[in-house]
């Protein structure tokens, strides 16, 4: 099935960042190879490239997630054994593609400058195609969905009338263990930012299902709404349970996240669509 978002097949998600990256980087090296012989690469110069593409491909993971720890020390700190659970995707990109940068250009500092030029120069451009196609893709799901539903108290909600404020919309559903881990972290985040609205939407349970799932693990939400026939997730393409989307003050979806969310990340994507209210 493919979404907006990612690729899924079965229980595995591939996500477009990672596509794109890949087909990307096989573009570029196949470029790569069709000039080397026009700047006089040697065979361990070429090889030498080579290997240290993946060896820059893990430099920029790995100081991607410590640049983004870092950042966010004080609640890694609280939380210690989350710094290497990076199933969270908290990473900062423009750290890890900076070390992961300089990384290739050290390593292949005695291969032709112009031939290196243009290798990272397709590669940026590459990049920047593939992901503006996507971004193309992704405009048709930036609005709120128009989608009524009801919520604990029996009465319909418009997803409309949330407009005016930054929303955070999370698609979950009790029998979930990533949407249990997370809910805790939501409920703290409703109280630590009043001006965003938190609106919890569950998929295909029942009224009767949520409110024991609530009050057995004391958790209590302001915006708690039913979706029995998953229209939410059809409509946003968020598939994926839990899933998370960042709306900003006007109605345009500005983040998303896909799987259970870590304090950090959440801070980061919270930020980033309130600096635009």
């Amino acid at each position: 099935m493919f979404s907006a978002q990612a690729i899924h097949l079965g229980m595995f998600i591939i996500p477009w960042t990672l596509i794109i990256g890949l087909v990307s980087l096989l573009f570029s090296l196949l470029i790569a190879t069709r000039i080397k012989n026009r700047f006089q690469l040697s065979e361990d110069q070429w090889s030498q490239l080579k290997d240290s593409i993946w060896t820059a491909i893990l430099v920029g993971l790995c100081t991607a997630r410590i640049g983004f720890v870092l950042l966010n020390h004080d609640l890694y700190l609280a939380h210690p054994l989350q710094m290497i659970q990076i199933q969270d995707k908290g990473f900062n990109v423009w750290i890890g593609a900076a070390c992961a940068t300089g990384w290739m250009i050290w390593k292949n500092r005695r291969i032709s400058r112009a031939f290196l030029m243009i290798f990272m120069a397709v590669l940026i451009t590459s990049v920047t195609i593939c992901q503006y196609a996507i971004h193309q893709v992704q405009k048709q799901q930036q609005q709120f969905p128009q989608i009524t539903l009801m919520g604990l108290d029996q009465k319909s909600y418009s997803l409309d009338q949330f407009y005016g404020k930054p929303v955070v919309i999370n698609l979950w559903a009790s029998w979930c263990p990533p949407c249990h881990r997370e809910m805790p972290v939501l409920e703290k985040a409703q109280t630590d930012y009043p001006d965003v609205q938190f609106v919890m939407i569950n998929q295909s349970e029942s009224a009767q299902t949520v409110q024991h799932y609530l009050q057995k693990n004391q958790l209590s939400f302001q915006h708690m709404l039913m979706d029995p026939s998953a229209e939410t997730a059809y409509e946003t393409g968020m598939y994926v349970l839990p899933s998370t989307l960042f709306y900003n003050a006007q109605g345009e979806l500005k983040e998303t996240h896909m799987g259970e969310i870590s304090p950090a990340v959440l801070r980061q994507k919270l930020n980033s669509i309130i600096e635009e209210k």
